[in-house]
């Protein structure tokens, strides 16, 4: 496990690149995004500092993969997570 706690960042849109560039501004964290990435969207979120992992947000196995077990936060925009895996604990968010 690292010392830096991670933040697991959900999402694809413009929304999501600014609170990743908030977040990779400042120390004491990782910045993980997951989602649907493209090749464009992946490369933005790299230059922000943030590593990516891509698949199916409605997936266990990809938010797993992801690092949602381990994560100090999760952070995800209410469309993100109203279906699929998380919907029934999105009243925690």
């Amino acid at each position: 496990m690292d010392a830096e706690p991670l933040i697991l960042l959900v999402g694809d849109d413009t929304v999501t690149e600014r609170v990743c560039a908030e977040l990779t501004a400042t120390a004491g964290h990782r910045v993980c995004v997951a989602g649907q990435l493209g090749p464009e969207r992946q490369a933005a979120f790299r230059l922000l500092g943030a590593t990516v992992a891509v698949g199916a947000i409605d997936a266990d196995e990809a938010l797993i993969a992801a690092g949602v077990l381990d994560a100090a936060s999760l952070l995800a925009p209410y469309r993100c997570i109203s279906s699929g895996p998380l919907a029934e604990a999105s009243y925690l968010l």
